[in-house]
Formats: C-alpha cells, sequence, structure tokens
C-alpha cells in the first residue's frame, strides 16, 4: 500500500489566548498542498511494527531512533488500541522539511493512522480516531481531513470550507531558509513579547464559516508569530518582500516557520518568483492547493 502525505500552509494564524496545560487556543485555517511524503505499508509476517525512515539528499537527515518517530508511536498505540496481532513494515520517505511549518511529521501520523486501518481491515469510529490523533499534536486530526478546514480551540475543532479556488487551485511558491525553527520555542518566545498591541483579530469566523465558497478576498492573511521568528531572522522578511513584489497576491509565514509562501493566480508567474530565487541557502517548491 502506498500513500501521500500531503504538507500544509496555514492562510491564517491568530493566537487567542494559552491554556493551564501550556496550549495556545487559536483560529486558523488550514490548507493541503502538493508538497508530499510517501508512505509505504506492506507485510512483515513478525506481529510487530517495523518503520525504516529515507530523508531526500537535500534535506537534513533527522536521526531519530524509530521507537521515537511519530509515525512508529502513532502504529504502536493504533495496534494496541485495536488489540490487532499483525504488524506492519513502514518505510516513510521524506520529502516535507521539519521545523517549517509545513505541518510534515503531523501528515504523516494522520495519513497513516487512516492507511493502517485500511490496511489492517479494521474500523474506528470518528470520534476514537480523532481523540487518537490528537495524542500526537493538535494538528494531527486536520490531516485526516484535508483540503481547506476553519481550525479553533488549539487547532482540533474543524470545519471544511467549500473554496473558490476548489475549482481552480491556487499555485504557491514555499520558500525555506537552511535552517528550522522549534514550535515549542517559537510559541515560548511569543510569550516573552511584552507588547503584543499590534496584533489584531482581523479574521472574522462566523462570517466565514456563512460563505458557500470562500475567496482569498474572505478572508486576511496575518500571522502572529511572524514578528517572533521575523526579528530573530530578517532575511525571512525580505523572502516575504521579494514574494510580495514579484507578483504573488498574498505572501505569509506558515504556522511557527521557517516557510514564507506566496500566493499566485497562474503558475508562470509563480514559477518565474521561484527561479528568481534560486540560492544555495534557500529551498523552493510551486505547489499548488488540493
Amino acid at each position: 500500500m502506498k500513500l501521500k502525505a500531503p504538507a500544509k500552509v496555514n492562510l491564517f494564524l491568530e493566537i487567542t489566548g494559552k491554556r493551564k496545560d501550556g496550549y495556545h487556543t487559536l483560529n486558523t485555517v488550514f490548507q493541503t498542498i502538493s508538497l508530499f511524503d510517501e508512505i509505504q505499508i506492506s507485510k512483515n509476517g513478525t506481529g510487530k511494527i517495523e518503520l525504516i525512515c529515507k530523508w531526500l539528499k537535500n534535506e537534513p537527515v533527522n536521526e531519530l531512533p524509530p521507537e521515537k518517530n511519530i509515525c512508529y508511536k502513532a502504529a504502536s498505540l493504533l495496534k494496541e488500541t485495536l488489540k490487532e496481532k499483525n504488524g506492519a513494515k513502514i518505510k516513510l520517505i521524506k520529502r516535507i522539511p521539519s521545523g517549517a511549518g509545513l505541518g510534515g511529521g503531523s501528515s504523516d501520523a494522520g495519513v497513516l493512522l487512516k492507511g493502517l486501518l485500511n490496511f489492517w481491515k479494521r474500523k474506528l469510529s470518528q470520534k476514537k480516531l480523532n481523540s487518537l490523533a490528537l495524542k500526537f499534536g493538535a494538528d494531527v486530526p486536520f490531516f485526516l481531513k484535508g483540503g481547506c478546514c476553519l481550525a479553533s480551540g488549539i487547532g482540533e475543532k474543524l470545519t471544511s470550507l467549500k473554496t473558490k479556488w476548489d475549482r481552480d487551485p491556487l499555485f504557491l511558491v514555499l520558500v525555506k531558509p537552511n535552517y528550522s525553527k522549534s514550535t515549542q520555542n517559537i510559541y515560548s518566545k511569543y510569550d516573552d513579547l511584552t507588547n503584543k498591541s499590534d496584533l489584531t483579530y482581523v479574521n472574522n469566523i462566523s462570517k466565514i464559516k456563512e460563505h458557500d465558497r470562500v475567496g482569498l478576498d474572505d478572508i486576511v492573511l496575518v500571522n502572529h508569530l511572524e514578528n517572533v521568528v521575523f526579528n530573530e531572522h530578517p532575511d525571512l522578511r525580505k523572502i516575504k518582500r521579494f514574494l510580495q513584489s514579484s507578483g504573488a497576491v498574498k505572501s505569509l509565514m506558515s504556522g511557527s516557520g521557517t516557510t514564507v509562501f506566496g500566493i499566485y493566480r497562474r503558475e508562470v508567474i509563480a514559477r518565474k518568483a521561484a527561479r528568481e530565487l534560486k540560492d544555495n541557502k534557500l529551498s523552493t517548491w510551486v505547489v499548488h492547493t488540493i
């Protein structure tokens, strides 16, 4: 069995508070895009979970032991929950960079959970599956759905959105420098900000839900974590400005960074911008919404 685990971008991210358990509450829109990790599942006859992780040459290798990998943990917990006797050999081929704000690990976990249910020919209620997914990250339940979703709470309360780009996909240029950031570290630095007066709440969640088909003009691209990351890495602010000047209709940092993306109506303009950004210290991708 072969599966594709897509990356995501946040079309906006507004932090609304912080819970006692340390999780931040937020409003955001997740959108899956055509950059994928690949997951292969096959029989192994041992009754155990095996994991092989392969990274592409151009990406830094994350040398975690298999048992600490999110996919291994997700597969093991699902097996235990189902009391499944069969094992599985899982091969994970990584194309989505880590520490980039693109949700690669969360996508792998979410897609794998659904894939293993099919592989083992087992069923689980959607509520139970969502509960399992949430144990591995606030955005993992989103990857059980994909597409475009409005998320609130810590990211687990999801409303699927119909969009104008369901019919005519948007093209995005993703730009990532040769360094990554820890999500936990970025949120911690956000908490340390003494002046949050410039962090306005400009997206009307109720109004967004009312639209038959959401368009780009119906949402304001803002990310409350941008200044935290940009102040530490001014080069990212320059990348955002370049994307805006290159024909992008919108530009934003995704999640907690470090990827910055521009949204384009036409693929040819997106590819031209990506070519102009060719640099050995930058990774670029031209993708589309899915």
